[in-house]
């Protein structure tokens, strides 16, 4: 169900590229960090996105993107009582779908460039201890994100970092906390 969402998203965001020919359709994949609130330890996972953005003039552009972490943010905590000892794992899923915008700072064969952007971050979470499995809920939260990259030179290819401030609220739970996060992205500027 999520993935045909996230597909569905995809394939909006590709028919939008091939109906503007100005547009650029660019794919992305990394790797990323929690910086959760109160987070003892800290999970990696992979994200993946497609972006599609719109030329202002030669130095800006704006558009949408979509980031997709595939598998989470898995934390891993182990209890021990009287004696006996268990695992558990937390995987908090984290999609983003958002506008940004993307203004180079300079010139030459490496252009650095700044970006901002704003969105509704998703997607629920899941336990697991021997053996047992249960999902819950997250409430979808609004966040901004804030990076920088480099386009790399004579190349349809850029590196980008972003750091990711959002607060959301896990069912049962009474407040929201930070469920920040950074990523660092190759991205791939199709067509060019």
């Amino acid at each position: 169900m999520k993935a045909t969402k996230l597909l569905m998203v995809l394939l909006v965001l590709c028919m939008v590229s091939g109906a503007f020919a100005q547009m650029n359709l660019s794919v992305v994949a990394g790797y990323a960090m929690s910086a959760f609130e109160d987070q003892e330890s800290a999970a990696g996972t992979i994200p993946v996105g497609i972006r599609v953005a719109k030329p202002m003039n030669p130095k800006v552009q704006v558009g949408v993107e979509v980031l997709y972490p595939i598998g989470g943010f898995t934390f891993e905590e182990k209890y021990e009582y009287f004696g006996y000892s268990t695992t558990v794992e937390t995987t908090i899923n984290q999609m983003l779908i958002g506008a940004f915008g993307k203004m180079v700072l300079g010139e030459g064969d490496l252009a650095p460039f700044a970006k901002a952007g704003v969105g509704m971050y998703m997607g629920n979470g899941k336990w697991e201890a021997e053996g047992d499995e249960e999902d819950f809920d997250i409430d979808s939260g609004f966040g901004f994100n804030v990076g920088g990259g480099v386009n790399l030179p004579n190349k349809p290819l850029y590196v980008e970092f972003n750091y990711h401030i959002v607060s959301r609220k896990v069912e049962g739970a009474d407040d929201s906390q930070g469920a920040n996060f950074w990523n660092i992205v190759l991205g791939y500027n199709i067509g060019q």
